[in-house]
């Protein structure tokens, strides 16, 4: 809407991320013809609570992928995909990019550390995005296409291996609280089970209908939101561009009146 070429995603609790790093991503893909650079948050690690728990809790080695905590997008000569409203989103806007060689990765930086067992309503929100984003996925690393995943029988694997996962989890949390010393460290397990429960309890609404049908809607909506960047009028600022699309004016933060 402003004629802008890039767009820089940052998070307000990505530590490490300095303006070196970002205009050396700027040169690296103006002069590879890629499309977008992110940075992973690999310092305290940004996973989901599962996965978390799978770390500490399982021993397992847990690795980090690029999100929109630290994302740079080239806008020149491609039509970029939307975010889902829904965990993982990040994900889903990065697939067909990375499906088309368009994505490069930066050094590690980090994020501010936090509790992620503390509140039960994180494993609750994120149990949906994350089986989806970790079948999805999958498919890149087997080169096959995206519309695989529009039919339910592609998710019972997937399915059955988070269900898996999540049961192994919870038992070696009931074993340690079986036999832990401490008031904190009981604490702390008490705190990761309930996330974990919650996980599974939506992990049961998560079947491989729904996770199929998402799929379908949301390469319906590809298609609908690349209409619609068509039709976004130009606008002279940034606050303009940014209050029309349904952000409130005292929520702008910049020089530009």
């Amino acid at each position: 809407m402003t004629g802008r070429p890039w767009v820089l995603f940052v998070d307000d609790d990505v530590l490490r991320l300095g303006t070196h790093a970002v205009l050396d991503a700027m040169a690296h893909l103006r002069s590879t013809g890629r499309r977008v650079a992110g940075w992973p948050c690999d310092w305290f690690p940004d996973n989901s609570v599962v996965h978390h728990a799978r770390r500490d809790f399982l021993g397992l080695h847990q690795d980090v992928f690029l999100t929109g905590a630290a994302l740079l997008v080239d806008l020149e000569g491609w039509d970029p995909p939307g975010f889902p409203p829904m965990y993982n989103e990040d994900w889903l806007f990065l697939y067909e990019p990375i499906a088309r060689g368009l994505v490069v990765a930066g050094p590690d930086i980090g994020q501010a550390t936090y509790d992620p067992y503390a509140r039960a309503e994180r494993a609750r929100d994120e149990e949906f995005g994350d089986v989806l984003g970790e079948g999805l996925f999958h498919l890149l690393h087997v080169r096959e296409p995206v519309e695989v995943a529009t039919e339910a029988a592609y998710w019972h694997s997937v399915h059955a291996k988070r269900t898996k996962l999540i049961r192994r989890i919870v038992a070696e949390l009931r074993e340690r609280l079986a036999v832990v010393a401490t008031e904190s460290e009981q604490a702390r397990l008490v705190h990761a089970l309930a996330a974990i429960e919650e996980s599974r309890k939506q992990l049961t609404r998560a079947t491989p209908a729904s996770l199929a049908d998402f799929v379908r809607r949301w390469r319906l909506d590809e298609q609908l939101w690349r209409s619609y960047l068509t039709r976004l009028p130009p606008r002279d600022t940034l606050k303009q561009a940014l209050v029309y699309l349904g952000l409130h004016e005292s929520w702008v933060v910049g020089t530009e009146p």
